[in-house]
C-alpha cells in the first residue's frame, strides 16, 4: 500500500518556481494563487507503460471542506530519485502548470497538455528534459 506524506521542501520549491516564472503569472496563478498540498508518494506509478514522475488533480469541493485545498500534486519519488534538482524545477514547473485559472468564472481548472508536454516547458527546456530518468 501506497505511502503520502508532505513537505515543506516541495512547497518552497514551487513558490520559488512560481516567482521566476513567466508562463506562470500569465496563466493567471500568481495572481489569484491556489491553495496547493505537495505530497511525497513512495510508490511506482506507470501510465501507458511509462513511469509518471507527479501528477496534479484538482481536488473536490466536498474534500475542499475538509482540507481547505485546490489542488494536490504529488511527486511519485521511486520515478525522481535520478532526477537532478534542475530537473525538479523543471517538473514542479511543469506540474503547475496544469494549474489554469479562469477569470470569467473566477474558477480554476486543469490545463491539459499542448503536446504531450507544455509548449513553455518545450520552448525553455526541451521536450526531452527527463528521458535519462526512470
Amino acid at each position: 500500500m501506497a505511502s503520502y506524506w508532505t513537505d515543506d521542501k516541495l512547497e518552497a520549491l514551487a513558490l520559488s518556481v512560481i516567482g521566476e516564472s513567466r508562463e506562470l503569472s500569465l496563466n493567471g496563478v500568481t495572481m489569484n494563487f491556489p491553495r496547493i498540498a505537495y505530497l511525497h508518494c513512495d510508490a511506482v506509478k506507470k501510465s501507458g507503460g511509462l513511469y509518471v514522475h507527479a501528477d496534479t488533480e484538482k481536488v473536490s469541493d466536498k474534500n475542499k471542506a475538509i482540507m481547505k485545498k485546490d489542488f494536490i500534486i504529488t511527486f511519485y519519488d521511486p520515478n525522481n530519485e535520478d532526477l537532478t534538482d534542475e530537473q525538479m524545477r523543471i517538473l514542479m514547473e511543469h506540474e503547475l502548470l496544469h494549474i489554469g485559472y479562469d477569470a470569467d468564472k473566477d474558477s480554476y481548472f486543469i490545463r491539459p497538455h499542448d503536446y504531450g508536454e507544455f509548449k513553455e516547458i518545450i520552448d525553455k527546456y526541451g521536450i526531452d528534459w527527463c528521458k535519462e530518468t526512470k
